[in-house]
């Protein structure tokens, strides 16, 4: 058997974990579906937070992708696939969500590869038959930075769909890593030229003091300086802090700066709740926000004004039209065992209540 383990951040600690076995192999998976950790086996009375609604559809398009891999005997795209994608082989997966914390993600990866314990038996323990392929996700930069300090001494291969500081991109330091999304250089270029073409010289930056928004902001500084664009500020955050006092103080700092643009470059545990602080701040409609995909393109922002106007810039990505159909193809009424935070993602973007 041939696996990958997937480390997912997700809603609910009775649904912390899927695993679709398959006969030769399964990859591992670590995705955060939740914006906060709060509770994982071992780790004592936490629970997670709210659904990170924006790690759905990747987590879906894995599932969505295994299952492509391993047709046979069936006719897709015109083509009748006598055999899986791999020869005699079919690919499972086991999926873990981490909540958003990174203690927790690579305790999920401990748990998934026996050889991150000590001791010659947990080796011997090893089924021969049942392969693990890999690690995907987790989905933040400093999750996987330190989910690599185990995997790297066993060369266990690291993916990540979301994963940006340009941090990663050292063969040296992260030998095993793989990314299918561009590192946040480009990103922070778009950025710039943005600001340029819209005549903003005045800049404030708030990043969060984590791998990614210290690699972000690494990378726009000298970018902003090229342009002639003014830094005014640059304020770093605590990237798990989101409490109602933390994002006034943030947003009182930002009006002190008399400056009406501001770049997010952050997680996403702080944009949802800066936002919704906002609403009720005296002083910050005068504000101009740029986000990154920090905050998911499927943000409805329910009962909110505030949102409105905030520019987003995300990497381009190319549409899979058969994708696209499975997405819109699920019943909320008859969600498969496979995705057992589907139903939460459902009621939260669409403000309803399911039965069961």
């Amino acid at each position: 058997m041939l696996g990958i383990d997937c480390l997912v951040s997700n809603l609910d600690e009775e649904a912390n974990m899927f695993q679709r076995r398959s006969d030769n192999s399964h990859t591992e998976g670590s995705h955060s579906n939740h914006r906060r950790y709060f509770r994982y086996p071992s780790f004592g009375d936490k629970r997670c937070g709210e659904i990170n609604t924006g790690q759905m559809q990747a987590f879906e398009a894995i599932r969505w992708a295994l299952d492509r891999l391993n047709k046979q005997g069936q006719i897709l795209n015109g083509e009748y696939l006598s055999d899986s994608y791999i020869p005699g082989v079919k690919l499972g997966m086991v999926v873990r969500d981490y909540c958003g914390s990174n203690s927790a993600a690579v305790a999920s990866a401990e748990d998934l590869f026996p050889q991150f314990q000590s001791g010659q038996r947990d080796c011997d323990a090893l089924n021969p038959e049942q392969v693990m392929l890999g690690l995907i996700g987790a989905s933040t930069s400093s999750a996987m930075m330190e989910l690599n300090s185990f995997t790297k001494q066993f060369g266990i291969p690291l993916l990540s769909f979301s994963a940006t500081t340009p941090k990663l991109s050292s063969s040296t330091e992260y030998p095993f890593f793989m990314r299918s999304v561009p590192p946040d250089g480009p990103l922070m270029d778009v950025i710039v030229k943005l600001l340029s073409e819209i005549d903003w010289d005045y800049i404030t930056v708030v990043y969060t003091d984590d791998a990614y928004g210290r690699g972000a902001y690494k990378e726009i500084r000298p970018r902003l300086d090229a342009a002639d664009i003014c830094l005014t500020k640059a304020i770093a955050i605590n990237p798990m802090d989101s409490s109602t006092d933390s994002m006034n103080n943030l947003l009182d700092q930002l009006m002190e700066t008399d400056t009406t643009g501001v770049i997010y470059l952050g997680n996403h545990v702080i944009a949802p709740a800066l936002l919704e602080t906002a609403e009720s701040h005296p002083s910050a409609g005068k504000l101009q926000w740029v986000f990154t995909d920090s905050l998911s393109l499927m943000s409805t922002f329910p009962n909110q004004k505030y949102p409105r106007g905030i520019l987003s810039i995300v990497p381009g990505a190319r549409k899979i039209t058969e994708f696209e159909d499975h997405w819109v193809r699920i019943d909320e009424n008859n969600i498969s065992d496979e995705n057992p935070w589907f139903k939460d993602f459902y009621m939260k973007m669409n403000q309803c209540r399911l039965r069961g």
